[in-house]
C-alpha cells in the first residue's frame, strides 16, 4: 500500500529519468559482456552506464519538455524518433556489434565536446575582438585579454598538432611489412601486414600490438582458428585467410566474432 502511494507521487519525468538510467545500465552491461566468458565488474558497468546516461539524459529530458508542451504531431514525431533510436541501440548491443556502437558513441561525444569547444574558443575570440577592436570592453583588464590570446594560441596549435599526428596515410603511402620481426620495431607504422606462405600454425599474438593495422594477409598457412582477441583490432578493415585448413564451423565462428564491417576473405 505504501509502495503504491509512493509510486503515485512520482512524476512522469521521474519515471523517464529512472527508465533512462536503467536502460543505460543495460546497455553498459551488454556492451561489456562481449562473450559468455567475460565477467564485467560493477565498477566498470557503473562508469560506462554513467557516461551513457549523461549522453542520453539531456536529449531525453529536452524531448520530454517538448512532448508535454507540444501538439499531437510533435508528440508523434518525438515518439517515433526515440523509438527508432532505442530500437537501433538495442539491436546493436544485442548483436554484439560493438564496433558500430562505439563509432556511434564517438560521433555523439565528438559532437557534444566539439560544440562546447567551439563555444569556448568563440567566446574568447569574441572577447578579444570586443576589447581590441571596439569600445564595448574598454574596462576589461589587459591581462585578461592576453590570457585569452595565450589560450587561443595554445588551443589552435594543439589542435593542429593532433590533426597532423592522427592523419592516416593513404594506401599508396602505407608500407607493406612481410616480417613480424621488422614490424615489431615500429608497431605504430604497421598498416599492411603480409604473412602469407609462412607455414603458420597459430595466429601470431604479436599482431595484436599493431593498433593501426588495416590489411592483414594470412593466406596459404596452416591456421585452423583465430583467437577472440582479434575482434579488439578496431582499425582492421580486411583479413585474408584463403588456403588455410579452417573448417566451415570455424569460418562461421570467425564471421560472427568479427564486425560485419571487416572484409573476411576465404578462398580454397
Amino acid at each position: 500500500m505504501q509502495l503504491a502511494i509512493l509510486l503515485s507521487t512520482v512524476t512522469p519525468a521521474g519515471y523517464l529519468f529512472a527508465g533512462t538510467i536503467a536502460f543505460s545500465i543495460f546497455l553498459a552491461f551488454k556492451w561489456l559482456k562481449k562473450d559468455p566468458e567475460s565477467k564485467p565488474g560493477c565498477l566498470s558497468i557503473g562508469i560506462v552506464a554513467l557516461v551513457i546516461s549523461f549522453v542520453l539524459l539531456f536529449p531525453v529530458m529536452i524531448s520530454f519538455q517538448y512532448f508535454e508542451d507540444g501538439n499531437a504531431t510533435i508528440k508523434m514525431a518525438i515518439g517515433a524518433i526515440w523509438l527508432i533510436i532505442f530500437s537501433t541501440a538495442f539491436y546493436i548491443v544485442v548483436s554484439k556489434n560493438t564496433k558500430l556502437l562505439w563509432s556511434i558513441g564517438k560521433i555523439i561525444l565528438s559532437a557534444i565536446f566539439g560544440s562546447l569547444f567551439l563555444i569556448l574558443v568563440g567566446g574568447m575570440a569574441y572577447f578579444v575582438y570586443l576589447r581590441l577592436f571596439t569600445h564595448e570592453k574598454d574596462d576589461a583588464p589587459v591581462w585578461a585579454v592576453f590570457l585569452c590570446i595565450f589560450f587561443l594560441a595554445v588551443i589552435v596549435l594543439a589542435s593542429l598538432g593532433i590533426m597532423m599526428k592522427n592523419k592516416t596515410p593513404s594506401v599508396d603511402e602505407m608500407k607493406e611489412f612481410k616480417n613480424l620481426k621488422t614490424a615489431n620495431k615500429t608497431p605504430e607504422l604497421v598498416y599492411i601486414l603480409n604473412l602469407s606462405n609462412q607455414n603458420l600454425e597459430r595466429f601470431p599474438i604479436d599482431i595484436l600490438k599493431f593498433n593501426n593495422l588495416k590489411f592483414l594477409d594470412l593466406n596459404n598457412n596452416n591456421l585452423t582458428e583465430l583467437p577472440l582477441e582479434v575482434r579488439k583490432m578496431n582499425a582492421l578493415n580486411t583479413i585474408k585467410l584463403s588456403n588455410n585448413p579452417i573448417s566451415d564451423q570455424q569460418r562461421a565462428k570467425i564471421r560472427k566474432m568479427l564486425s560485419p564491417e571487416i572484409e573476411i576473405i576465404f578462398r580454397s
